[in-house]
């Protein structure tokens, strides 16, 4: 039995599969938990799964109300922001993790 940690974002597509995938973990024994951002946290949840949220890294959504120019630079941050590493090395220290699914 490994402790997997499953981290996603709220980039419009990402969440379903996960959720899958790892129920067909947890039919197999493994004990699977979510990182992700505040607004994933319902669907996670629902689907019987433990749910953290990033603590440093803010709020992101892909359906933002942005125009192109605003959504393009708040990807960039997305992806530049260092704190979902340390969020996610946080994590990891706090609870015992066999498996990091990104």
């Amino acid at each position: 039995m490994a402790n997997v940690l499953f981290v996603t974002w709220d980039g419009g597509g990402n969440v379903t599969p996960a959720l899958e995938i790892a129920g067909a973990l947890t039919r197999l024994g493994d004990r699977v938990r979510f990182l992700g951002q505040p607004s994933q946290r319902e669907a996670i949840q629902s689907a019987g799964f433990d749910f953290e949220s990033y603590r440093r890294s803010g709020a992101w959504t892909a359906t933002g109300e942005r125009n192109l120019l605003q959504n393009s630079l708040a990807f960039l941050g997305v992806l530049t922001n260092r704190s979902f590493g340390d969020d996610l090395l946080a994590s990891v220290g706090r609870t015992p993790t066999d498996l990091v699914v990104v």
